[in-house]
């Protein structure tokens, strides 16, 4: 679930990896309004090491806070162990960037430009319905963006 911050809340950055009394950091856009909030329709998931998930969160956290990633809300686990993470130690760290229905490949280019990498989105239905890599057999994602040097490519939606 995405957590709405308190109205007039001003919102600051944490380095996730020094945070360990909760499973996640969060941002939300100064001009995200509630309706924003309750259009969600899933979420970016950038992973990324332990090495180097503060920069990468950094670079996202920036980008929501002055628009140039347009999402209304995103999220990074912390050093806390997250039970949804998988069994034992995961060396790989996710950012959560959420997107309405409508803006999934808008976000998905801007954020692939922003972090260079590969990318992957996940609908809210699949999180409520407990799908997660460890535990579910087949794809918990149904689209991917590359990076490709340069040249995004996005992969033809697939089903759950």
């Amino acid at each position: 679930h995405v957590r709405i911050m308190a109205a007039g809340r001003t919102s600051y950055y944490v380095a996730p990896t020094t945070v360990t009394d909760d499973y996640w950091v969060f941002v939300e856009s100064p001009s995200a309004t509630r309706d924003d909030i309750q259009r969600i329709y899933g979420k970016w998931l950038v992973f990324q090491s332990t090495t180097r998930i503060d920069a990468t969160w950094k670079a996202i956290y920036e980008a929501v806070i002055s628009g140039q990633l347009q999402a209304p809300t995103a999220k990074c686990s912390t050093s806390k162990d997250n039970p949804n993470a998988g069994p034992g130690k995961n060396p790989s760290k996710v950012i959560c960037v959420y997107t309405s229905r409508e803006d999934v490949e808008l976000v998905g280019l801007q954020l692939v430009y922003l972090v260079k990498g590969t990318i992957r989105y996940k609908p809210d239905e699949a999180t409520h319905r407990d799908m997660y890599a460890h535990t579910h057999k087949g794809p918990v994602t149904t689209r991917t963006l590359y990076w490709n040097d340069g040249n995004p490519q996005i992969s033809e939606e697939r089903k759950l």
